[in-house]
């Protein structure tokens, strides 16, 4: 069921993609997300903390070990759209993370992210007792509230794009504008 939400997730962002961006996926895993939208841009690169041992064949030349938190190895106003799926919730440091990705973000870029509500811990907790998801990472969310995405990025010069639901309302997508 991981690998399911995983794709939706995926389908809702890529709407964002224009043809001929620079791409750069933060906590891209196992490049899922670069795979569907190579074709798409002129250039994706996808950064993790862990990459794991299985990683999608066409996009690994394009996947980096790196710590967002610790600040990326990439020139100032550098990409077009930042794409963060399903990420935000794991990390510590949002503010920090926040001021990074506007670094590396040209004005008028794009950030597409995922968060998902409050309620899928405990939804997940009860899909893992029925062996039906193994959590992706459950155990690093640090209690993040979605209602708070907003305020976290227009305090670091970002515009609100969209925010809406899906996932049968337990996940949010947020675009942001750089300005």
């Amino acid at each position: 069921m991981d690998y399911a939400l995983q794709r939706w997730r995926s389908k809702m962002a890529e709407s964002y993609v224009q043809p001929g961006d620079t791409l750069l996926d933060i906590g891209c895993y196992d490049g899922l997300f670069l795979a569907r939208v190579q074709n798409k841009v002129a250039r994706a690169v996808g950064v993790d903390r862990i990459l794991p041992d299985v990683l999608i064949s066409q996009v690994q030349r394009q996947l980096l070990i790196s710590d967002v938190t610790q600040g990326l190895p990439f020139p100032s106003c550098y990409f077009d759209i930042v794409a963060l799926l399903a990420v935000l919730e794991h990390l510590q440091n949002n503010k920090a993370v926040v001021r990074e990705i506007g670094r590396v973000l040209r004005p008028g870029g794009r950030v597409v992210l995922t968060v998902p509500g409050n309620e899928v811990d405990r939804v997940l907790e009860w899909l893992i007792k029925l062996g039906l998801a193994d959590g992706m990472s459950l155990e690093e969310h640090h209690g993040y509230q979605a209602k708070d995405t907003p305020h976290l990025f227009e305090s670091q010069g970002f515009a609100l794009q969209n925010w809406q639901r899906f996932q049968w309302g337990l996940n949010n997508l947020f675009v942001f504008q750089k300005l």
